[in-house]
């Protein structure tokens, strides 16, 4: 989890008070693929807790390709000159009417999302190269880097006045 920005309340106060909103294809885009990526591995994450068993591999590839998926979104969100031609109609949209994150909303973003993604990437990616299996301890670092996430964006949905919801 990375420590709060410096800055992090005048940040929420400012798109409070300026009514800075993110965009309905950005947000949209956010809710559908990065939620659901974060959610599918929440989910795995949980489960995992919940039988108090390590997670087996097969479930742990499946949470490194969401947690590559995620990173791949956050990039094209944060730097839609990326989006390529044969990305989701949504992305291109993004990147044809050069819609961007405000530039207090893109400081919060870079900040939070790709550190605990890039921790459960490596986390679960050492695992499998090592023992196939994810000890318990670690899936709860997993679960609270998913949690930091949605914590995230449901902060953000608020101080935007977002309506979707990206459910733990």
């Amino acid at each position: 989890m990375a420590n709060p920005l410096n800055n992090e309340q005048q940040i929420y106060r400012r798109i409070k008070e300026e009514k800075i909103e993110v965009d309905p294809t950005l947000w949209d885009v956010m809710y559908h693929y990065l939620g659901d990526y974060v959610s599918s591995i929440n989910l795995l994450a949980a489960d995992s807790i919940e039988t108090n068993q390590p997670i087996p591999s097969e479930d742990a590839k499946k949470m490194l390709d969401y947690a590559m998926k995620a990173s791949r979104i956050v990039t094209k969100l944060t730097r839609p000159q990326k989006i390529q031609d044969d990305d989701e109609a949504n992305l291109i949209k993004i990147r044809d009417k050069k819609i961007t994150l405000h530039r207090d909303i893109q400081e919060l973003f870079d900040h939070y999302i790709p550190n605990d993604l890039n921790i459960i990437t490596m986390c679960v990616g050492y695992h499998l190269e090592d023992s196939n299996l994810i000890p318990l301890n670690d899936v709860q670092n997993i679960l609270s880097c998913t949690k930091n996430i949605i914590h995230f964006l449901d902060k953000l949905r608020i101080a935007t006045g977002q309506q979707r919801v990206i459910h733990d």
